[in-house]
């Protein structure tokens, strides 16, 4: 019994140890916030009385301490081609026992309402894919089966913002689902051989990727070869 107090007090005291080296939290801004693009932004951190950190930064940046609030600060523009959720924000701190403690913060980003699409571009316009057997291994169908398109958005603001995403307001449907298929995010997957188109569009702007593919062939050695 005497044991099992000892190990209870123990825990005890390791846990009131860990949660007062963490007691430094983000007070601004405000989890899941909205913001637009080219907004400023000031990341605002604050610990709890007695605590003495030696060194806070915000991502590599280091914030500035205000003696009188008794908190620590950044402030940044936001860059005018970012937008959608952010969620790699996150402030660093150091005290002189060596404790250190990350917080994350996570905001949205939206593009300007006086800000308008006006052209839309893709990469790449077009795609040859390899269809393969049902028993080949599952890497040689992610390189060969599937790929990626990229969608890019030129703004009336004169900016160039990654438009991919169906977050973006871009949608994609492919003209023959037989040959190949698309998902919400752009991603081309081969079905069997033949020709499609994957139809790109967002808002009153459209644009269109020709899709190959091909029976698989192979090298006496195994590899695949493309005609």
């Amino acid at each position: 019994m005497k044991i099992l107090l000892k190990l209870f007090f123990l825990l005890l005291s390791i846990i009131l140890v860990w949660t007062s080296a963490w007691a430094l939290s983000i007070i601004s801004p405000k989890e899941g916030v909205e913001f637009y693009a080219g907004d400023q932004l000031t990341i605002v951190a604050k610990p709890d009385p007695g605590e003495e950190w030696e060194k806070v930064i915000f991502g590599v940046y280091p914030m500035s301490y205000n003696a009188i609030t008794k908190e620590y600060t950044y402030t940044l523009t936001i860059p005018r081609d970012l937008s959608g959720v952010i969620d790699d924000m996150y402030v660093i701190a150091a005290d002189k026992s060596g404790n250190v403690v990350k917080l994350w913060r996570k905001i949205i980003v939206k593009i300007p309402p006086d800000v308008v699409l006006e052209s839309i571009s893709i990469y790449p316009e077009y795609i040859l894919l390899v269809k393969l057997m049902p028993d080949d291994p599952q890497e040689e169908k992610e390189k060969y089966e599937k790929r990626q398109i990229s969608v890019d958005g030129r703004y009336s603001d004169n900016v160039e913002r990654d438009i991919t995403g169906s977050i973006r307001g871009t949608l994609y449907r492919s003209s023959d689902e037989n040959v190949a298929t698309v998902n919400p995010e752009g991603l081309v997957t081969a079905q069997s051989p033949g020709t499609a188109r994957i139809i790109v569009q967002n808002g009153k702007h459209r644009t269109e990727v020709t899709v190959e593919v091909l029976p698989v062939k192979r090298w006496p050695d195994g590899k695949i070869r493309f005609y």
